[in-house]
């Protein structure tokens, strides 16, 4: 796969993490962990191509597993991420 291609694929997997983060009122600084799932070392230079921009400073505690093979053959990249935010009454 060329390189943009999994550029492009990094932007869109963070921007669906972006949008689900909005749509529960949080933003990325509210992420406390995240892990994201590769098939490939290779890829990891578009993966942060993709997410920067988007990550705080400090950034949240990160992991990166690279796997065998995706649960679907359409994925190439997977985000789990875990936001909290601090309720005020």
């Amino acid at each position: 796969m060329p390189r943009a291609s999994f550029l492009i694929r990094s932007q869109i997997a963070v921007e669906n993490l972006e949008h689900a983060l909005s749509s529960a009122g949080m933003g990325f600084d509210d992420i406390a962990h995240q892990r994201a799932f590769m098939t490939a070392p290779a890829r990891t230079e578009g993966f942060m191509q993709g997410a920067a921009g988007h990550v705080r400073s400090p950034p949240a505690a990160t992991t990166l597993i690279y796997v065998k093979a995706p649960a679907t053959a359409q994925l190439l990249i997977e985000i789990e991420a875990v936001a909290a935010k601090e309720l005020r009454s």
